[in-house]
């Protein structure tokens, strides 16, 4: 490791590196995706800092890259636990996400169980993550529709009840944090766990203090653990804070009439509002 990054790693002010506008929680696992990675998110502000945890096999790759990033990086090595959720539940309590007015949750993706694995990593690279066109939307979207906590694409969203073998265990953690309150209907959330929350949406998930215990420990599992819930449970953590889910189709989808719709709909407010199949719950 160089002096260099020992030195980011040990100076960079705890919550406090630039703007507040745009922070990074990207997780970096394999160490021959870790270049793409990085060249997605460069692509999206010129301004950004990121949070980069990434596995001791991928360490080397990661601090390299931060080094030469024209992002501020903070590089934390994590153990292999909990997947992409852990190590960002681990930023969330040790830095002050919430300060960020947006916050976008992104990882190294194989999925190698799956026949269209890589495809489906790239629809998240190409769409989900976006480009510079992509993030401004996405920014236009939460200065403008104030009610809105978390967005992602209508390309990567699913129902909840998915993949019934991951439900009897998502409900078990959905009581056990408090939320099991806001399962009682369907809801969209983003298969593969990348998303744009606002800080301040992450409000009631940072109050938990969730630590590495109630994780598993890491086995190949290809479904029923926590990591797998958590996919499915993120929109619900935004609800309970107070806030809603969009998935829409940007950044050709015009944000007016995401707000006409949203104007249609009872006192109690948005909830979750897809525009890929046009409903609001």
């Amino acid at each position: 490791m160089s002096d260099r990054c020992q030195k980011l790693m040990a100076s960079t002010p705890r919550g406090n590196m630039s703007s507040k506008n745009f922070g990074i929680v990207a997780h970096f696992y394999y160490p021959e995706l870790v270049d793409t990675l990085f060249d997605q998110i460069e692509s999206l502000s010129d301004d950004a800092d990121v949070f980069a945890t990434t596995s001791e096999q991928a360490a080397a790759h990661v601090i390299k890259r931060a080094e030469t990033s024209k992002f501020s990086c903070f590089v934390i090595i994590t153990e292999n636990k909990g997947r992409d959720v852990l190590p960002f539940i681990y930023v969330l309590n040790n830095f002050l996400l919430e300060e960020y007015n947006i916050i976008l949750k992104a990882h190294t993706k194989k999925s190698s169980h799956l026949t269209d694995g890589s495809k489906w990593a790239e629809v998240h690279l190409k769409y989900n993550i976006g480009d510079k066109s992509c993030f401004k939307w996405v920014s236009t979207a939460f200065d403008e529709l104030e009610s809105v906590g978390m967005i992602f694409h209508d390309r990567v969203s699913m129902f909840s009840d998915a993949d019934i073998g991951n439900n009897p265990n998502m409900l078990d953690f959905a009581k056990l944090f408090g939320i099991d309150n806001l399962c009682r209907t369907k809801w969209d959330f983003s298969a593969g766990t990348m998303f744009y929350v606002r800080g301040a949406a992450l409000s009631y998930l940072k109050s938990l203090n969730l630590g590495s215990d109630i994780f598993e420990d890491e086995k190949n599992q290809l479904d029923g653990t926590l990591a797998h819930s958590f996919e499915r449970l993120f929109p619900l953590f935004i609800k309970k804070s107070g806030y809603d889910i969009l998935s829409a189709d940007y950044p050709t989808t015009k944000i007016n009439d995401i707000k006409k719709a949203i104007k249609k709909i009872t006192k109690k407010g948005l909830k979750i509002y897809s525009t890929k199949r046009k409903r609001m719950k």
